[in-house]
């Protein structure tokens, strides 16, 4: 993806969008457009997590089971999990 994308993209999340909150995520997390940063895309899928987007949620979960960009929580990844599979 282009530098231009992911700042349209970024101008979208900023603006609350959930889809665009979890792309955004995904793209800090791939290194897609942008410098991999596990943080922020932790910091995006949160926020698309907490508007009900589950791809967000999974993905978030991952990066709390991997102890990547956040600090790893087993409850964490539980409530997560539990959340997804209800």
């Amino acid at each position: 993806i282009s530098k231009k994308s992911f700042s349209e993209w970024l101008g979208l999340a900023k603006k609350d969008d959930a889809m665009a909150q979890y792309v955004v995520g995904h793209l800090y997390e791939k290194g897609d457009g942008v410098k991999k940063n596990d943080a922020e895309a932790a910091k995006w899928y949160r926020k698309a997590d907490k508007k009900g987007l589950s791809d967000a949620t999974a993905l978030l979960g991952v990066l709390y089971l991997e102890g990547r960009g956040v600090k790893t929580e087993r409850r964490k990844v539980i409530t997560i999990t539990r959340a997804i599979c209800l």
